[in-house]
């Protein structure tokens, strides 16, 4: 779960029925994480640095640029879509 602010309203019926694992950070706070204070966004890029964090299942579609119409109305119809993150990929 990532995000900035605070969610209004999130049914976590879907977490709990399917046993599934949730990572959350909200926000840009300070941490505290092995006796260091950091940032969260600084956490969360060295956890990923690391290998201790794979944020790659989250990206769910891809496009190209010249695609960027579809890549969001993926984004804006996610119902439809099933997107969680979708990117733009660069060559």
């Amino acid at each position: 779960v990532v995000g900035i602010g605070y969610p209004r309203r999130m049914d976590w019926t879907p977490v709990w029925l399917q046993e599934i694992r949730s990572v959350g950070s909200v926000g840009q706070g300070m941490d505290e994480w092995q006796g260091e204070r950091l940032h969260s966004s600084a956490l969360l890029l060295r956890l990923i640095r690391e290998g201790r964090l794979k944020p790659a299942p989250l990206l769910t579609h891809r496009f190209p640029l010249e695609r960027y119409g579809e890549a969001f109305a993926a984004a804006l119809g996610k119902a439809r879509s099933r997107a969680v993150k979708v990117v733009f990929e660069f060559e």
